[in-house]
């Protein structure tokens, strides 16, 4: 399950690449390699208890637990208008520090 972008145009998607990358490097160091193995490089999260020789219950609440410190960060700095199925269709920064600010409101989705 690799995080992919279906934005308006490459340049929108190399935006939302490289703000939301940023917020992933702000998670406390496990949290932060637990979304880079699964979510950036695709690696299963019982391929990653291997790598890191945690048990894979251990690899699914740490993933999960990375999951919802990103998506604080992410709530705590945009606000996002979502479709029924819950992917992004638009977003828009709450204030002017958030990485995200600097992208204009973008018809955007996150493919799971």
């Amino acid at each position: 399950m690799c995080l992919r972008w279906r934005l308006n145009g490459l340049d929108d998607e190399r935006e939302a690449y490289s703000w939301v990358k940023a917020m992933v490097d702000e998670l406390p160091p496990a949290y932060r390699e637990a979304i880079l193995l699964t979510e950036y490089d695709g690696i299963s999260q019982r391929e990653m208890s291997r790598q890191l020789g945690i048990s894979f219950s251990g690899a699914k609440s740490r993933v999960q637990r990375a999951r919802a410190k990103l998506k604080d960060k992410l709530l705590d700095c945009c606000h996002f208008e979502l479709d029924r199925r819950g992917g992004v269709i638009d977003y828009r920064s709450k204030e002017s520090v958030c990485g995200c600010s600097s992208a204009p409101n973008t018809q955007a989705a996150i493919a799971r």
